[in-house]
């Protein structure tokens, strides 16, 4: 019997006792990277709001990021590119 810790095993996103209804993460990280966005009222919402508390640090050499958002209530996915210079989203 091992008391190691099954790293493969994924928690669900939305099961956190964080306030909100989106859950949004770096798509390339996964959603174990996210965070709910409590103040977000639309997907879009969810995706900007992420940026501005969890984005990129300074010094990031990126033009763009994907940031994934699930619906906690419906479970429906929605993944936008956002230009970090603009904040102009748009579907990946």
């Amino acid at each position: 019997m091992s008391l190691a810790p099954d790293l493969t095993r994924q928690t669900e996103p939305c099961s956190t006792p964080e306030p909100g209804r989106f859950y949004a993460y770096p798509t390339e990280a996964g959603p174990c990277a996210g965070h709910k966005v409590p103040t977000a009222e639309t997907f879009t919402d969810a995706a900007i709001g992420f940026l501005e508390c969890w984005g990129p640090q300074d010094g990031v050499a990126a033009d763009e990021v994907s940031v994934t958002i699930v619906d906690c209530e419906t479970g429906e996915e929605q993944c936008f590119r956002i230009a970090l210079a603009s904040g102009a989203a748009r579907p990946c």
